[in-house]
Formats: C-alpha cells, structure tokens, sequence
C-alpha cells in the first residue's frame, strides 16, 4: 500500500505575503490542477492533507477532497512532526507502519522547507519515497524549482530508505 503525503498546500501559504514573489496566475492552476487530479486518481492509497498553525484553508478542490481523506495539522517542518532521535515515535510514522504502507509520494509547498524536512525524514524511516516536481511548488513560486535538494537527500548514506523522482 501506499501514501501520498499533500505538504502545506493552504491558501495562506499561496498568498504573496507567503512568496517573495507572486504566484503567477497559470503557474498557480498548474500547480493545484496537477495536485487535484493526482488525489482524484489515487488507486488504493492513503491520502494525506498537512497543514501547520499558519494556515489550514486549502483551495476549493482540495478543500473538498480532503473531507474524502485525511487532513492533519502538523507542528513542526516535515510532516512526521518529532525532530531528533524520537522520529520514530512520530503518529504519522506508527500509523503508516501500522496500515502497512511502505510507499510515499510526497508533494506540495515549499521544496526546500517542509517538502525537503518531510522527504528527508521519510528516508531516513526507510520508507521509499516518490517526488514529482510537477507538484512541489519552490519559494520562488515556480513549479518543480529547487527539487535538486531534494534530489540530494536520496544519496544520504544515514537513508534506510529510497528516492525516486518521478517523470
């Protein structure tokens, strides 16, 4: 089985107070358009929605979508929520362990922020974890900008797990 992990994609974070940079309008309907049909063809998955104490309001599609799924805030910068040696204790972490899912797509804001803490973590947990830049969005408001990082961490010799970027 497996999971999708939708990171801090709320309508605060989409703001320009957010971004240095506005979010251009089309790149703004790429990214949630990509997103949403991503999570309506979910096949045998769990679905994810992460929020922090910024924002919880997603935009429309997701909003509704997330009433299918499961919508959780988190406290910290990766979703796994628990800096440190005590990750492993993390209610993300045991509740993936205990529905079996070895599997992890991760998308959403910011790829070198939440994104980055959230595939890391999930590496080092040993999980294989899947990464479309197509549905990451960078703190310059671009889509997929950044994804080197990311790209990085799945050479980490501290990783129990594997990286994967997709197409």
């Amino acid at each position: 089985m497996q999971a999708l992990l939708v990171i801090d994609v709320t309508l605060e974070y989409l703001t320009e107070e957010f971004f240095a940079v506005q979010i251009e309008p089309q790149t703004y309907d790429d990214f949630i358009d990509g997103i949403t049909q991503r999570v309506v063809n979910i096949n045998n998955e769990r679905v994810f929605f992460f929020y922090d104490r910024v924002g919880k309001n997603l935009p429309e599609p997701l909003e509704d979508l997330a009433l299918q799924h499961t919508k959780r805030e988190k406290h910290d910068m990766s979703a796994f929520d628990v800096s440190g040696m005590q990750i492993h204790k993390s209610t993300l972490h045991l509740e993936l362990r205990t529905n079996n899912i070895k599997i992890i797509e991760v998308c959403g804001l910011y790829s070198n922020y939440c994104v980055y803490s959230t595939v890391s973590d999930a590496l080092w947990l040993g999980y294989d974890v899947l990464v479309n830049p197509r549905l990451i969005l960078g703190a310059n408001g671009q889509i997929g900008a950044d994804i080197d990082s990311i790209v990085n961490l799945g050479v980490r010799p501290s990783n129990k797990g594997t990286l994967r970027i997709l197409a």
